[in-house]
């Protein structure tokens, strides 16, 4: 894939933060490998790379695997 589904724009390798959410926990995930769009930065992550980030995102969850923790504002509109 060179050019973005959504927009046609280009495509370039990346390193990238992204938050997942599994169950009620959130997962952030920083430096993964993407291809992001250069006009409107939509994020593509490799089969592989998904799975990954599931995996390790549903043992977080069960707190099988842990990573730094970081405290967020959880905000009401």
């Amino acid at each position: 894939m060179d050019r973005c589904f959504y927009c046609k724009g280009t495509l370039k390798e990346k390193s990238v933060n992204f938050d997942l959410r599994w169950g009620d926990s959130l997962v952030l995930f920083e430096n993964v490998p993407a291809l992001v769009c250069q006009q409107c930065g939509e994020k593509y992550f490799s089969g592989e790379t998904s799975q990954r980030m599931k995996d390790m995102a549903k043992k977080a969850a069960k707190k099988e695997l842990k990573g730094r923790e970081v405290c967020v504002p959880v905000l009401s509109y």
